[in-house]
C-alpha cells in the first residue's frame, strides 16, 4: 500500500509538472500570437488606408479617362464637321470650274479659272476681315467718345469746386478786411479816449493845485477834532456814543466807520487775489491755445502747414500777457495800495480807478477781438478726419460759450466805467448802491460763463 501511495504521489508530481511545463509552453505561444496579433492588425490597417487611397487613384484615372473620351468625341464630331464643310467648299469651287470648262472647252484654261476662283475666295475672306476691322474701330471711337464726355464731366466739376473755393476766399478775405477796418476803429476810439483822459488828467492836476491851499484847514479842523473828543471820531477803533451835532456839523467832517472800513480794506485785497488769479489763469491758457495751434492739426509725417487763421490767432494770443493782463493787475494794485494809504479816501471818480477800467476795457476789446478767430479755428479743427462726433459737439458748445463771455465781460465794463467817471460825469450818489448790485450780478454771470468753460475744457481734454 505503502509503495502504491508513493508511486501515485510520484505520478501526480510528474503529471503536475508536465502541466505547468505544457501551461508555460501555451503562455509563450499566446504571448507571441498576441504580439503577431497587434502586428496584423497594423498591417491590416495600412493595407485598408493604402486600399482606399488606390480606390481613389482609380476614381481620379476613372474620371480623367472619361474626361478625355467625351473630348476625344467632341473633336471627331468637329472634325466630321469640318470635313463636311471641306466636302461643300469642294463641291462649290468644283462647279464654277466645270461651267467655266463647258463654256471655254477643252483643259487648255483651266487652271486660270481655279486661280480665277481661289482669288474671288481671298477676296472675299479679306472683305470680312476688313468689315471686321472696321466694327471693331468704330467700337474704338465710341469708347474714346465716351472717355472724352466723361473727362470734360470731371473737368467741368473741377471747375465747379475750384470757383466755390475762390468765391470763399474772396468772402473770407472780405471778412477779414472787414475785422481789420473794425480793429482800426477800435484803436482810433481807444486813442481818442485817450486824449480825452489825458485832458481830464490836466483838468484833475489843475483842480488838486487848488485843493493844496485848502489842506491846511482841514488840517486844522482835525486837530480841533481831536481835541474836542476825547473818543476821537476818525481812526477810532469804535464808534462814540454820543455826537454833538452843533459842534461837530460846524467842522464839517464825516463820521467813520472803523469796522466797515476794515471790511472794506479785506475784500480790496481778496479782490487783488482773485484779479491776479484770473489774470495769471488767462495767461496760461492763451499760451497752451497757442501752443496748440502751432503743434495741432500739424503732422509731421504729412508735413501739414499751419492755417492762416491760427497764424493770426498765435500773434493775438502771444500779446495777451503784456499788452492786457499784466497793465490790468497793475494798475487794480496801484488803486489797492492808494486805498490802503489812506482808506477814508473817496472809492470812486479816482485816477486809479479809471486807469484799472482803462485796462479793463482793452481787455475787453481784446476779448472781443480774439473770439472770431478762436471760433474759425475750431471750425477748422472740427473739419479734421481725426475729430470724432463727441469732440465736435464740445467745441461747438466752446465756440458758442465764446461770445457770452465777451458780453458778460461788456455788461461789467459799463457799470465799471460809471464809477471809475464818479458822481459828476458818472453815477451820483443815490445811484452808487444801484450800480454796485449790478456790477456784483454781471460779475456772478461772468463767473458763471467762465465755470462753464472751465467745464467744456476739462470735457476736450
Amino acid at each position: 500500500m505503502l509503495l502504491s501511495y508513493i508511486a501515485k504521489a510520484l505520478r501526480s508530481r510528474v503529471m503536475g509538472s508536465e502541466l505547468q511545463t505544457k501551461y508555460q509552453r501555451l503562455a509563450q505561444e499566446y504571448a507571441k500570437l498576441r504580439s503577431h496579433v497587434d502586428v496584423l492588425k497594423k498591417a491590416v490597417t495600412e493595407e485598408k488606408s493604402l486600399r482606399e487611397s488606390l480606390q481613389e487613384s482609380v476614381r481620379e484615372k476613372a474620371l480623367s479617362l472619361r474626361k478625355h473620351v467625351q473630348e476625344n468625341e467632341s473633336l471627331e464630331f468637329r472634325n466630321q464637321q469640318l470635313s463636311k464643310r471641306v466636302e461643300m467648299l469642294q463641291d462649290d469651287l468644283g462647279s464654277p470650274l466645270s461651267r467655266r470648262k463647258k463654256k471655254v472647252g477643252g483643259g487648255a484654261g483651266g487652271p486660270n479659272a481655279v486661280d480665277g476662283v481661289v482669288g474671288t475666295v481671298s477676296g472675299d475672306v479679306q472683305t470680312q476681315e476688313l468689315a471686321a476691322k472696321i466694327a471693331q474701330n468704330e467700337q474704338l471711337h465710341l469708347k474714346v467718345s465716351e472717355l472724352a464726355h466723361e473727362s470734360q464731366k470731371s473737368a467741368a466739376a473741377l471747375q465747379t469746386t475750384r470757383a466755390k473755393l475762390e468765391s470763399d476766399m474772396s468772402s473770407f478775405s472780405e471778412e477779414m478786411e472787414q475785422k481789420e477796418r473794425e480793429h482800426k476803429t477800435e484803436v482810433e476810439a481807444m486813442t481818442n479816449n485817450r486824449a480825452m483822459l489825458e485832458a481830464k488828467l490836466a483838468k484833475y492836476s489843475s483842480e488838486l493845485k487848488s485843493l493844496k491851499n485848502t489842506l491846511q484847514r482841514e488840517q486844522e479842523l482835525s486837530g480841533r477834532l481831536r481835541e474836542s473828543s476825547p473818543i476821537g471820531l476818525v481812526g477810532s477803533e469804535r464808534q462814540p456814543e454820543t455826537v454833538r451835532r452843533e459842534t461837530y456839523a460846524a467842522l464839517n467832517v464825516p463820521v467813520v466807520d472803523a469796522k466797515l472800513q476794515g471790511r472794506v480794506l479785506v475784500s480790496l485785497r481778496a479782490s487783488l487775489e482773485l484779479v491776479t488769479s484770473f489774470a495769471t489763469q488767462l495767461s496760461t491758457l492763451h499760451s497752451y491755445l497757442q501752443q496748440r495751434c502751432k503743434t495741432y492739426p500739424i503732422d509731421t509725417s504729412t508735413g501739414v502747414q499751419i492755417s492762416t487763421v491760427n497764424q493770426k490767432l498765435c500773434k493775438l494770443l502771444h500779446s495777451s500777457s503784456s499788452s492786457y493782463t499784466k497793465p490790468l493787475v497793475s494798475a487794480f494794485s496801484q488803486y489797492s495800495g492808494k486805498l490802503h494809504a489812506n482808506p477814508y479816501s473817496t472809492p470812486t471818480g479816482s485816477s486809479d480807478l479809471m486807469e484799472f477800467a482803462l485796462a479793463h476795457r482793452r481787455l475787453v476789446a481784446y476779448l472781443d477781438t480774439l473770439t472770431p478767430y478762436l471760433q474759425i479755428s475750431l471750425q477748422e479743427e472740427c473739419g479734421e478726419s481725426v475729430c470724432g462726433v463727441q469732440l465736435t459737439d464740445i467745441n461747438m458748445q466752446i465756440s458758442n460759450t465764446l461770445p457770452r463771455l465777451v458780453a458778460a465781460f461788456s455788461t461789467a465794463d459799463n457799470y465799471l466805467s460809471l464809477l471809475a467817471r464818479g458822481p459828476v460825469e458818472g453815477v451820483s450818489v443815490a445811484s452808487l448802491p444801484v450800480c454796485l448790485q449790478r456790477l456784483k450780478i454781471s460779475i456772478r454771470d461772468l463767473h458763471s460763463v467762465l465755470e462753464a468753460l472751465h467745464n467744456l475744457y476739462s470735457s476736450k481734454i
